[in-house]
This record gives C-alpha cells, sequence and structure tokens, in this order.
C-alpha cells in the first residue's frame, strides 16, 4: 500500500503522521513553499487531544499550550451568561488546551522524518482506475498510488473530483490576532452582541488569542482599527483588551465558509479535514474533525486488504460524527443571531445543558456506537 497525501496543513500533516506510525509508505505534498502559517490561536477540546494522543503527539503540544478549565460566556454588557467546566466533559477524554497555530503545526510536522513533505510541489494530473491513481506532478514525475487522500483545504482542487460545487459561505467575517494577556484573562471567555461575538482564550507565554466576528452586513474591512470600532460597546476585559491594541498589530482577517460534507464515491480518494466538511468555528472542531479523521483513516488503511474498500469504510466510521458537529455549528450560530433577550435568557438558563448535549456524543470513542442522537 502506497498513499498520496495532498495538503501540509494540519489534517494532510496528520495524516502523515498516522500513516508513519502504522509503517504504511506515504508522499506528502504542499504546493506553498513552506508550512502554511495563518490561523494566530487555536482550542483543542478533549476529543481532539485524545487524537493527539493516539498520534503520540500530546505530550510534545503540552509544554506550549494552556490548559483550560473554564468556557464562560458574557453578554455584551458584562454581564456572566454561563460557566462551564471543562473538566465536567471532558475528563476522562483529554484536557482542554489552547496554544498558538503554529506551534501545533511544527509539532505534527517536526514527528514527521526529515525531508518528508514536498514543499513547492503541485499535481499536474491525476487519474484513477478501479485499482489505483496515477499522479503526474509539476516536476515531470509520473507516480502511481494505491490512495490518494485529500487534505488540501477548504479550497480543495481534489474536491472537484466529487463534487463541483463550491464552498458555502456564511455570513460570517471574522478576524484573528495574538496579543499579550494584559488583563489577566484565565479561561475561555466570550461576549456575544448582535451578530457580533468576541472571544479571548490564554494561550502559552501569558499570551492571548483574540478572535472576532461579525456578519457580513455590517463588517467594514480586515483592519485593527476596524476591529475595535465593531466592538466598541462591549464591556469586560476581552474588550479591553482589545481597545489598548497598537492599530499596527498583526490581524488576519477572512470570510468564513462551510463545506456540506463530501464524501468520495471513487475508490481511490479519500477527502479529509476541511476539503471534506468545513463548518463554522463555533463547535471549535475544525482541528478535532481533521485530527480524529487521519487516526480513524490511517486505522482503516491498515485494517484493509483492498483500497477500494477504504473509502466506503471511512465514511460509514465518519458520517455520524461529521454530521452531528455540522448541525451542532449550525444551531449554536442560530442561537448567537437571535436577538439578545432570547439568546441570554436560553444561555443563561440551558448554557450548561446545551454544552453537555452537544459535546458528551464526542467524548465517545471513534470507532464504536454510531448513534449520536
Amino acid at each position: 500500500m502506497r498513499v498520496l497525501v495532498v495538503g501540509a496543513g494540519i489534517a494532510g500533516l496528520a495524516m502523515a503522521r498516522a500513516l508513519q506510525l502504522r509503517g504504511i509508505a506515504f508522499d506528502i505534498i504542499e504546493t506553498r513553499p513552506e508550512l502554511p502559517q495563518g490561523g494566530a490561536g487555536i482550542f483543542l477540546l478533549g476529543n481532539a487531544t485524545r487524537a493527539l494522543r493516539e498520534l503520540g503527539l500530546l505530550d510534545r503540544i503540552t509544554p506550549f499550550a494552556r490548559r483550560i478549565h473554564e468556557q464562560k460566556i458574557f453578554s455584551q454588557s458584562g454581564r456572566l451568561l454561563n460557566e462551564v467546566s471543562t473538566q465536567e466533559v471532558w475528563g476522562e477524554v483529554g484536557p482542554c488546551l489552547a496554544l498558538s497555530r503554529k506551534e501545533l503545526v511544527k509539532a505534527l510536522f517536526e514527528s514527521l522524518e526529515s525531508n518528508t513533505v514536498g514543499f513547492d510541489r503541485r499535481l499536474d494530473a491525476l487519474e484513477f482506475t478501479d485499482s489505483h491513481a496515477v499522479a503526474r506532478f509539476s516536476d515531470g514525475r509520473t507516480l502511481v498510488y494505491d490512495l490518494v487522500v485529500a487534505a488540501d483545504g477548504t479550497e480543495s482542487a481534489l474536491r472537484g473530483f466529487v463534487t463541483k460545487s463550491p464552498p458555502t459561505p456564511l455570513d460570517i467575517m471574522c478576524w484573528r490576532l495574538v496579543t499579550e494577556n494584559s488583563k489577566n484573562i484565565n479561561a475561555w471567555t466570550a461576549v456575544l452582541g448582535r451578530r457580533r461575538t468576541l472571544l479571548a482564550i490564554p494561550i502559552e507565554n501569558s499570551r492571548l488569542y483574540i478572535y472576532g466576528d461579525c456578519s457580513r452586513a455590517i463588517f467594514t474591512d480586515g483592519t485593527v482599527p476596524a476591529m475595535k470600532a465593531m466592538f466598541a460597546d462591549f464591556k469586560g476585559p476581552v474588550s479591553a483588551t482589545l481597545k489598548d491594541l497598537p492599530d499596527t498589530t498583526s490581524v488576519q482577517s477572512l470570510a468564513l465558509k462551510e463545506v456540506p460534507a463530501t464524501w468520495s464515491t471513487l475508490p481511490n480518494l479519500v477527502i479529509i479535514g476541511d476539503a471534506a466538511h468545513a463548518s463554522s468555528p463555533s463547535m471549535a472542531q475544525g482541528a478535532g474533525m481533521a485530527l480524529e479523521d487521519a487516526v480513524v483513516l490511517a486505522d482503516t488503511i491498515a485494517s484493509q486488504p483492498y483500497s477500494r474498500q477504504i473509502a466506503n469504510r471511512f465514511r460509514e466510521l465518519r458520517v455520524p460524527r461529521i454530521d452531528w458537529v455540522q448541525k451542532n455549528a449550525r444551531s449554536r450560530d442560530s442561537l448567537r443571531n437571535a436577538s439578545s433577550l432570547v439568546r441570554n435568557i436560553v444561555i443563561r438558563t440551558m448554557g450548561t445543558r446545551l454544552y453537555k448535549k452537544a459535546y458528551t456524543p464526542l467524548t465517545r470513542p471513534l470507532i464504536g456506537p454510531t448513534d449520536l442522537a
């Protein structure tokens, strides 16, 4: 068995690591000349860190991460609406950790054998037969693979072999940055306004990951001054930190998109990560689902004698969890966008119950009962 992994983001690097651990031969290519640097910070819930443990990397990232014990939600006026102990849901699964995305990508990359990733390397052509895939690369080489894994992100080119439908734009524009934790915020802290969300998560080395979003209709531009203006009426330490930021602070801005779950109909192609099922960040499961995909797919490859059985088996195992995450992400976005009065009452009276309902199914084993209702 020889596998081609296309894309060296979190999904692709995790896939390569999982294959390496199982002694499965692979090549991994990336069109960019270096590792992707975007994303600022990342929050890993217990199912994501469980997958990292399966990959033998949890101990490697822990020194660079901040353990998150509480998740708090405030109204824009500064009133505490809900507080959840992460230990209650994730305690037996894995720790909830926050760190810079760069450190996670670095840990995945450095776990691979040297010179494993083929940077600045493109596919010029890819042809599938019933038994294999023939890949022609930008360097002129042509190689044959038993399986191709598309891990090339939301704008995946390889997804075109399955569907011509583009990603679905969400009504969400966002800003992301990392700064000093000058207000000593010590929990995952979200502040909710009408069609606006401001989030702060402490990460390593007394740093703070700040994420803000709003609807497309009210977004102006991706600068720090525009972000400050958007949340000028918010109260509390998160907004105070934002107000103190120099206007020249480095910030990333983008329009968020969803990829309705896409499953390969070809026997020698599997699509994973955001290429297969990007969704709103409201469930904080982008990295989690990508890491789980890698673990489950590598186990499937190792246990299936014929490549044509792999895609179907992977789909059987992953459909329930992916559908659950996307369904709940949409539901949480709908609640966020409800009127402030309705949203605040629901979160204040039912917030913990809704949190447990959304996440408890993800505490179950990756391979096992599939009923997530």
